[in-house]
C-alpha cells in the first residue's frame, strides 16, 4: 500500500524535485494520503541514539529532513504536517547543542509546540549547557517524552549541576503532558527525596537507569518519603545501585502493568518491595553468568521478555533462559514469551565465525524444554531473535541461508507443528550477514 502511494505521487527524480510533479494538485489530496506519504518520507523514530548521533547525523536522516523541508513549501497542510516530524524529535548534547534546538529557540520559536520528545545527553567532562536552555526548554509545553542520558562514565547530580542544566530539566519536568520519563546515569540521595520531588504525577512511564547514591556519608538517612503515581504504567529499573530497591514504601503505583528489570553479572536480584505483583508483563534483561532473579509466587505474569548477552555458547545462553524461566512458579501461566539473545563473541577465525550460528542440537535443547509449555500450559506464542553485531574486526561470514533455515526447522520441529513460534536470526555490521526468519 505504502509502495503504491509513494509511486503514484511521486516520479522518479531526485526527492526534493518530487513535490512539484504531484500527480494531483495538492489542494485536493486527501489528507488521509498527505499524512501516508510524510509518513513514508520521515526519519525513523529511534529512542535509543547513540551521543555521537547529535555530532554524526546519518545520511538517511539528513536526507529525510531535507525532502521534509521541500515538502512542507507544497502548500499550509503540507507544512503543517511535515513540521510535526521535522521537530517532533530532538537530540541535543550539553556539549554540542543541536541546530534544529537553536533555530526553534533563536529563529523560530512558534515551532516549539511541535516537539513532542526531547533527548538531553549530558557530558560531565565538556557541560557547557547554553544559559538559553532554561527560557528554551520553558515553551516546551507540549513534550511527552524526556530522555536525560550521560554519555561521559559521570553520573549527574542535579544539585551540583550548572545551574541552566539543572533549571531546565526541572522546567521539563513539569510539562503538563509529560507521559515518559527515562533517567539515566543520575545520581539521588540517600533517602531519594531528590528524584520523589522532580517526578511528575502525569507520568506513564518511568525508566531509572544507572542510578547511584550522592556520596555523603555524613548526611543522616531519613524515612523515605512516599509518592502515589495513578498514571503509572511502565516502570523500568536497570544497573540501580541505591538503596531505593530496598525500601519499603517508596512509589506507589496501583495500576502498573509492564515492569522492566536489568541487572549486571556480580549483581542479587530481588523484587523492590514497594513494586505491586500484579503486573501482566515482565520483562528481564542480564548478562550471561548473572544471578538468576529471585520472583516472588504471587509474580504470574502472562507476557514475559528475557533479554540475555554473553559471549559464550549458545548451549550456555540457552540453559541460563531454561534456569530462568524455572524461577517463575507458574511458569505455565505464560501465553506470550519473547527470547532476544544477543551474541558478543569476537569473530577471529573462520572457524569462530561458524559458531555464529546455533547448532541444531542447542536449538533442541530449547524447543524440548519449552514444548510442554505449549501443549500442557498457556503459551501460545514464542518469538525467538538472535543478533550478532560484527565488528571491523570480524571476519567474513560464510552465509549459507538453505543450511541455516534447515538446522531451524529441525531443530524446533515440535514448536513448528504447534504453529507457536517466529524466529529472527540476523547478524548485522560490516562484514557478510543473514537474516533469518521463520516461520
Amino acid at each position: 500500500m505504502r509502495g503504491l502511494i509513494y509511486r503514484f505521487f511521486f516520479s522518479r527524480n531526485a526527492r526534493n524535485e518530487k513535490f512539484s510533479q504531484l500527480l494531483l494538485p495538492p489542494e485536493t489530496t486527501p489528507v488521509e494520503l498527505v499524512f501516508e506519504i510524510i509518513a513514508i518520507i520521515a526519519p525513523e523514530d529511534d529512542d535509543h541514539n547513540p551521543p555521537e548521533y547529535i555530532q554524526y547525523v546519518p545520511a538517511s536522516e539528513r536526507e529525510a529532513i531535507s525532502t521534509l523541508a521541500a515538502a512542507s513549501l507544497v502548500s499550509r497542510a503540507w507544512n503543517a504536517i511535515c513540521r510535526r516530524y521535522m521537530f517532533g524529535r530532538v537530540c541535543v548534547s550539553t556539549k554540542n547543542p543541536s541546530a534544529r534546538l537553536s533555530f526553534v529557540h533563536f529563529e523560530a520559536p512558534h515551532l516549539s509546540e511541535y516537539i513532542r520528545k526531547l533527548h538531553l545527553w549530558w557530558n560531565k567532562d565538556s557541560c557547557t549547557a547554553a544559559e538559553w536552555f532554561p527560557e528554551c526548554f520553558c515553551r516546551l509545553r507540549n513534550l511527552r517524552q524526556l530522555d536525560i542520558s550521560g554519555v561521559s562514565g559521570g553520573n549527574l547530580n542535579l544539585s551540583t549541576a550548572p545551574a541552566p542544566l539543572a533549571t531546565g530539566i526541572v522546567t521539563m519536568l513539569a510539562c503538563p503532558c509529560l507521559r515518559k520519563l527515562v533517567l539515566c546515569e543520575f545520581m539521588f540521595a540517600k533517602d531519594a527525596s531528590d528524584l520523589l520531588s522532580i517526578l511528575p504525577a502525569t507520568l506513564e512511564e518511568l525508566s531509572l537507569v544507572d542510578i547511584k547514591t550522592i556520596d555523603d556519608n555524613d548526611a543522616p538517612m531519613k524515612k523515605p518519603s512516599t509518592l502515589r503515581l495513578e498514571a503509572l504504567r511502565t516502570l523500568e529499573l536497570t544497573d540501580i545501585c541505591h538503596p531505593m530497591l530496598r525500601f519499603n514504601d517508596f512509589i506507589e503505583c496501583p495500576k502498573l502493568k509492564c515492569f522492566i528489570a536489568g541487572w549486571t553479572r556480580d549483581e542479587v536480584w530481588e523484587m523492590p518491595p514497594w513494586v505491586p505483583l500484579s503486573f501482566s508483563e515482565l520483562k528481564l534483561d542480564a548478562e550471561l553468568g548473572g544471578n538468576i532473579p529471585v520472583l516472588d509466587p504471587s509474580i504470574q505474569p502472562a507476557v514475559v521478555t528475557i533479554t540475555l548477552g554473553g559471549s559464550n555458547p549458545y548451549l550456555s545462553l540457552f540453559n541460563w533462559v531454561k534456569d530462568c524461566l524455572n524461577c517463575f512458579h507458574s511458569p505455565n501461566l505464560i501465553r506470550v514469551l519473547t527470547i532476544n539473545v544477543i551474541n558478543d563473541r569476537e569473530l577471529a577465525t573462520l572457524s569462530d565465525a561458524m559458531e555464529l550460528y546455533p547448532h541444531e542440537s542447542e536449538y533442541e535443547v530449547l524447543s524440548q524444554f519449552l514444548e510442554p509449555f505449549c501443549s500442557d500450559g498457556c503459551l501460545k506464542t514464542i518469538t525467538l531473535k538472535i543478533l550478532k553485531e560484527l565488528n571491523s574486526t570480524d571476519v567474513d561470514l560464510p552465509a549459507d541461508r538453505a543450511r541455516e533455515l534447515a538446522k531451524l526447522k529441525n531443530g524446533f520441529a515440535a514448536l513448528f507443528r504447534l504453529n507457536v513460534l517466529d524466529v529472527y536470526f540476523e547478524g548485522c555490521g560490516d562484514g557478510t550477514t543473514i537474516r533469518l526468519k521463520l516461520p
